[in-house]
């Protein structure tokens, strides 16, 4: 009986996950990545770092399990945008990736997500997020669309630079970061979030070992008492 109410219980875990409704929470102003988890900060010494000034992709690379492939620009230049082509995210000292106007960027995941976090620089509308599973598009977010940061390009405060956590996504194992004009700017990217139905699945596992654990120690005790 036990068993029967576990599995049902994990059941209604997995359908839950058929209604998705995203929610965007923006984190506080200076926080740049999320308290805890792994997140992609472009900072190994294997990840292609461009001259600040210079357009050329960074290419395809993979950091801390997670693959980047696409036009982006990974770079650091020190607080300095004198070119006018992307500029540092406030407040973050760092390597971080630029995506130029008209350009793409794919981050793909081993695993189907549900969740997803970066630290967005100088948020424009024209600044996009396209969520994929496989080869269908489930979600798409905006810059206008991460309220209360301000989507005009700002790049002096906090207003219009900050951590974007995006939860209750339909599952996705990709994410395609594109801008229609110069740039889309962000760091500190997520490093992936095991979907709903992979953590019922998981348990449901767990639960399996638990009672195959059962049923053995039940028998050992069976047969001790058997034995006396």
């Amino acid at each position: 009986m036990r068993g029967s109410i576990l599995f049902g219980a994990l059941a209604a875990l997995v359908l839950s996950s058929a209604a998705h409704s995203e929610t965007i929470t923006i984190l506080a102003p200076t926080v740049l990545a999320p308290p805890s988890g792994t997140v992609v900060t472009f900072d190994e010494s294997g990840v292609p770092l461009v001259t600040y000034g210079l357009t050329t992709p960074s290419g395809s690379f993979t950091e801390d399990g997670v693959s980047f492939s696409g036009s982006g620009i990974v770079m650091n230049n020190f607080g300095g945008d004198s070119e006018g082509i992307y500029a540092q995210p406030f407040g973050d000292p760092t390597n971080y990736m630029a995506v130029l106007g008209g350009d793409s960027e794919t981050i793909s995941y081993s695993q189907l997500d549900s969740e997803f976090g970066l630290y967005w620089g100088s948020v424009d509308t024209y600044n996009s997020l396209e969520f994929y599973d496989g080869t269908t598009l489930v979600a798409t977010v905006t810059g206008g669309e991460v309220a209360p940061l301000l989507a005009d390009g700002g790049q002096g405060s906090y207003a219009s630079n900050g951590y974007v956590f995006i939860s209750g996504l339909p599952a996705f194992n990709s994410v395609v970061v594109s801008s229609s004009q110069n740039s889309f700017e962000f760091d500190n990217v997520t490093a992936g979030v095991p979907e709903l139905t992979t953590w019922a699945m998981m348990l449901l596992g767990f639960a399996g070992l638990g009672f195959v654990g059962y049923r053995g120690t039940k028998k050992n005790t069976a047969a001790v008492a058997t034995a006396r």
